[in-house]
């Protein structure tokens, strides 16, 4: 018996039609592959995403920017964070990486538990351990310039560079206490908030740090500022300090929560977000002392956040969390 094609229909062409179809389906998943994923000698397994907690994030123009996290993840983007591509256990031997700071578009270091730092030239596709003197965690790093770099760390640990991280020493700023935080002005003028409501501050590069009076004992883990002038450090149990006069005196300021408040960002003079535990979103008020709450889009732990462009900020946190929030929109992306 010959079995006829249905309908008059030629089989062959369909086959044919089939056959072209799938080969065009998989060419647009290979260009959307390589669209998400780094291509070269380096790229690895990279994936559109991570689940892991991220700690965080730098960008060193506004297209390019580094995340880092949990279990040696990294994070990067080309394009100003439309894509992304993720890889866990890129930084081996660690099991969070905890700051990072981008340099240029090309180089960037992380630091991480047991004093251990590590050094990228390729935007995050490899990375090199970098001595350290130390074996205390390391919370934050921060450069005033490509040459003048700052880590720092549990009991007091404080890290110099001079080479752009090429190589690091140990210093001392002058306290015990549990650090966190780190950022620069200018290449004299910088800030570290810690514990016991610490906030240093060096007029002349990092070689003298002076304490100032906070009236808070809650641990800050973050500082940022608008201006020169304006600057803002976020802490434990919902802790909002503000300073109008370069950092020289802190008042608290009403945060409305009681969460743990891990990062403070000043997108712009008036656009500055606090986030935190439970999906905490705060914007501080264009006037007054009373930080607004934002529509919660999550309710994990957020943890840390950086601005790209002026009015604009991306917030990642645990379980890969990653949000924008644009003039007080939040959007939730992962």
């Amino acid at each position: 018996m010959t079995v006829e094609p249905d309908s008059g229909i030629n089989g062959n062409a369909v086959v044919s039609k089939n056959i072209s179809a799938l080969l065009n389906a998989v060419a647009c998943l290979f260009l959307f592959s390589c669209r998400q994923s780094p291509t070269g000698p380096n790229a690895g397994n990279w994936s559109p995403w991570t689940q892991s907690g991220m700690r965080s994030l730098h960008f060193a123009t506004a297209t390019v920017g580094l995340g880092v996290g949990q279990s040696g993840t990294v994070v990067r983007t080309t394009d100003g964070g439309i894509t992304w591509s993720a890889r866990d256990s890129l930084v081996r031997s660690v099991e969070a990486l905890r700051s990072v700071f981008m340099l240029s578009r090309e180089v960037a270091v992380t630091v991480a538990e047991n004093g251990k730092v590590f050094r990228t030239t390729d935007t995050g596709l490899s990375w090199d351990p970098i001595p350290t003197n130390s074996t205390n965690q390391l919370n934050g790093v921060f450069f005033a310039d490509v040459f003048s770099g700052y880590a720092v760390g549990l009991f007091g640990t404080y890290l110099t560079s001079t080479d752009g991280g090429n190589s690091w020493q140990t210093g001392s700023a002058g306290t015990t206490n549990d650090l966190y935080g780190v950022m620069f002005l200018n290449p004299d003028t910088g800030f570290i908030v810690g514990g016991s409501g610490l906030v240093l501050k060096t007029t002349d590069a990092g070689m003298t740090w002076r304490q100032k009076i906070t009236g808070t004992a809650s641990t800050l883990f973050s500082i940022s500022f608008s201006t020169e002038s304006v600057g803002y450090a976020a802490g434990q149990l919902g802790t909002i300090l503000k300073s109008t006069d370069s950092g020289e005196h802190w008042s608290a300021e009403s945060s409305g929560t009681s969460y743990d408040l891990h990062a403070v960002i000043a997108a712009d003079t008036s656009s500055i977000y606090a986030a935190g535990a439970h999906g905490t979103l705060l914007a501080s008020p264009p006037n007054g002392r009373s930080w607004t709450s934002l529509s919660s889009v999550t309710v994990d732990n957020l943890t840390c956040g950086c601005s790209h462009v002026p009015g604009s900020v991306f917030i990642l946190g645990n379980y890969g969390r990653l949000l924008t929030i644009t003039s007080s929109h939040v959007t939730l992306i992962y």
